[in-house]
């Protein structure tokens, strides 16, 4: 009994080391409202005039989510979190995703979608316009936005599902907009981990007056085991339940 007992709680263990997931909705306790600058780890631009503020004015789960304005802010572009295990640890894959939600009352400048940085200075960047066209970067080393898809829909008033798969063996990445799959650009030797991966905005060509209010929510990044790893797991799970049986 006690060998079992011992078995279970290391596998336990192992099982915990390799769950590498990071997600949020940006609730209490961990998150209150106002600025979120200094909240559990994560990091905007333009700290001073907070633009990232933890809203309850809308949400997709729960009663909060996270509204990024130029109201106050101006060119406070990115937010993000490294305060996890899974940014800094080499894995065969990264699952990640979001919910977003464009006001109308957005302007055409104003894009948003993320901005994942990497260990080689390298990064794969998305965003999405109001009337649902999205661009992505043309290469890893290079923040230069091309169109990549369309939307069937406008990408306004509503909630948008954004997810991203990054493998690292393959070397490909893939998002997924609102069922629209997007090839972005294949990574480059060498990269092998993400640092964060960061809620991002982007400005077209600003004109006076034009202003933009979105929200994100359900914000998710999971680092998937490599297959050995995952094999010796399943194994000692069956060994520990042959030696529940035979007692």
């Amino acid at each position: 009994m006690k060998r079992t007992l011992l078995l279970t709680a290391c596998l336990a263990a192992s099982l915990a080391s390799y769950a590498q997931v990071y997600s949020t909705s940006f609730e209490a306790p961990e998150f209150v409202p106002g600025a979120l600058e200094g909240q559990a780890g994560w990091q905007t631009t333009g700290s001073v005039n907070p633009a990232w503020v933890v809203s309850g004015d809308r949400s997709s789960t729960g009663t909060r989510s996270l509204r990024w304005s130029d109201g106050n802010g101006g060119a406070a572009l990115t937010a993000w979190t490294s305060a996890h295990p899974v940014f800094n640890n080499p894995t065969q894959e990264i699952q990640a995703g979001f919910k977003l939600f464009i006001s109308n009352s957005t302007s055409d400048s104003r894009r948003f979608g993320f901005d994942v940085s990497y260990n080689t200075n390298s990064r794969s960047r998305l965003v999405i316009a109001t009337d649902g066209r999205v661009h992505a970067n043309t290469s890893t080393a290079s923040g230069i936005l091309s169109q990549v898809a369309l939307l069937p829909t406008p990408a306004m008033q509503r909630w948008i599902s954004v997810d991203l798969n990054i493998n690292f063996l393959t070397r490909a990445v893939i998002a997924t907009v609102d069922g629209v799959q997007v090839a972005l650009p294949n990574l480059g030797v060498g990269t092998d981990r993400i640092e964060d991966l960061g809620l991002h905005v982007a400005y077209l060509a600003p004109i006076t007056g034009d202003s933009g209010l979105a929200y994100f929510d359900d914000y998710r990044v999971a680092a998937v085991p490599e297959p050995a790893s995952m094999a010796l797991l399943a194994l000692g799970a069956v060994v520990a339940n042959r030696r529940r049986k035979k007692r």
